[in-house]
């Protein structure tokens, strides 16, 4: 009977569609079943909404997957003396991981009404260009949600530890009554990945760039940056390159120019900007109504309006606070002695040195400074161009092919004010070469932890940290996420992660 409740509650989650203002409003909001919600392009329409205020939300790219990846390595420490936020995250403890089980499978259960509707005539009033945009959409979230569940609950296929190739369990029927409830085995981590791969392709056929308001939605581009990035991290490395370049020849999304910025005041311009940057391929997008506030990435990221510790004296010894009071992660020491002092993402896209609470010399991101006039507004990049660049870069160097992985890197470094490579850099120093631009250009957008893992690399702390860890290997039980004990005991074909 308990179990029967639990996975009650769990359909009841599935089909309430509380976040969604513009719901039917036949039925009360809480509680709209699949079968009146999803008769009309209102209801659907309102149903991938409501997975887009999911993707966007705190446990998700709203916050912590921006945050989570960056603390848990080596790109930011933890200034904060009077609270426990993210200290988890710092030392690496148990449980302290970016896997969201029950949030991701909310995602995927959603996006398999959406499908199903359309699949099966429960859609009815639906243009044919609104309909291939709604599965298009589903099918990208859905996508989108095994890629995170895989990324953080099973190996890479080939960079299994132990032989250990359990990925997460595949759902691709939509669930609406007690009895549809299914108990699925894990796959295999290359069974969810070809999902993926198939998903998106088939999201890419039926997405267009130019069907929605903005970059908040998810377009055509959007789909092929994903599957460039899944294409990459699993080294199918044509794909990558055909994704990439299919993306970065793309000069407009949903009416908004989009491309990569070749110069160094254009990068800057990009961050400065607060809507629809023009190195966005999709975003999350919030505006004033969200009341973000201290929960926002600025609030953590960067230095904004608040009275300074008045200890700190400007042009002193303890640094210039001039500017503002700070957030509670600083830029870690290691990490910002590692940039060239002629890099302009160290001197325009950092700020410092400040002090606080009796801590000097401290550098913050102002990636995320608040542009819109009001904390916490900034649009929040999921994907961007120079992502994509550095993807098909990476491509073309573990292809062998250097002259197009140099003539690639070359953009991102002449922009930030380095000296180009020599057109005659092998392969191999191209490829060292891209993944430390990838390290700085990326930095502070939640790529961090995905790319050591990917290369099956140690995470290496920064000594500096309130709660120094000794390194995390890669053979660590911590590199995969634990799945959720309430999840082991309702699906008893569900096997734990090694070390748990």
């Amino acid at each position: 009977m308990k179990r029967n409740k639990y996975i009650l509650l769990i359909i009841i989650g599935m089909v309430a569609i509380t976040s969604c203002k513009k719901m039917l409003e036949t039925e009360p909001k809480q509680s709209i079943s699949p079968e009146i919600a999803l008769t009309s392009s209102t209801g659907v329409n309102a149903l991938l909404n409501n997975i887009y205020t999911s993707f966007g939300g705190s446990v998700n790219y709203g916050l912590a997957r921006i945050l989570s990846p960056e603390i848990q390595t080596d790109h930011v420490i933890n200034t904060s003396t009077n609270n426990n936020s993210y200290r988890t995250q710092e030392a690496n403890q148990i449980g302290a991981t970016q896997g969201n089980w029950t949030d991701n499978y909310g995602q995927i259960y959603r996006a398999n009404l959406v499908i199903d509707a359309i699949d099966n005539g429960i859609l009815q009033d639906a243009t044919e260009a609104n309909r291939n945009m709604f599965k298009g959409e589903a099918l990208f979230f859905r996508a989108l949600a095994y890629f995170q569940l895989a990324m953080s609950y099973s190996y890479l296929p080939g960079n299994e530890v132990n032989g250990w190739n359990k990925g997460v369990p595949i759902v691709l029927k939509p669930t609406k009554t007690l009895e549809e409830v299914e108990f699925p085995e894990r796959a295999t981590n290359v069974q969810v990945y070809q999902l993926i791969k198939t998903d998106l392709a088939t999201s890419i056929g039926l997405l267009t760039n130019a069907s929605r308001a903005s970059k908040a939605y998810v377009s055509k581009a959007a789909a092929q940056a994903l599957l460039s990035r899944v294409s990459l991290y699993t080294l199918d490395l044509e794909a990558t390159i055909t994704n990439s370049t299919a993306v970065l020849t793309t000069t407009s999304i949903n009416s908004k120019a989009t491309s990569v910025a070749l110069t160094g005041t254009d990068l800057i311009t990009m961050w400065r900007t607060y809507k629809d940057k023009s190195e966005s391929i999709w975003q999350i997008s919030k505006n004033s109504q969200d009341n973000l506030g201290g929960g926002s990435i600025q609030a953590w990221f960067s230095i904004y309006p608040k009275p300074i510790n008045a200890g700190c004296v400007v042009g002193g010894a303890n640094g210039n606070p001039a500017r503002v009071s700070l957030s509670d992660l600083r830029v870690a020491p290691g990490f910002y002695a590692l940039f060239d002092a002629a890099d302009i993402r160290r001197n325009l896209l950092i700020d410092g040195p400040y002090c606080k609470s009796g801590q000097t010399g401290l550098y913050y991101s102002n990636k995320y400074s608040g542009t819109g006039g009001e904390n916490g507004l900034d649009d929040i990049v999921v994907f961007r161009t120079s992502e994509i660049l550095l993807n098909r870069a990476e491509a073309y160097a573990r292809k062998g092919e250097a002259l197009n992985a140099v003539n690639d890197v070359n953009i991102i470094r002449t922009r930030a004010g380095l000296a180009a490579l020599p057109l005659t850099t092998s392969a191999e120093d191209a490829l060292r070469d891209i993944l430390v631009q990838r390290r700085f250009e990326l930095a502070f957008e939640g790529h961090r932890w995905n790319d050591l893992v990917r290369t099956k690399s140690d995470i290496i702390k920064d000594p500096s940290a309130l709660y120094a860890t000794a390194p995390v290997e890669y053979t660590d039980r911590r590199i995969l996420a634990q799945i959720p004990t309430a999840q082991i005991d309702v699906n008893p074909k569900l096997v734990q992660n090694p070390g748990y």
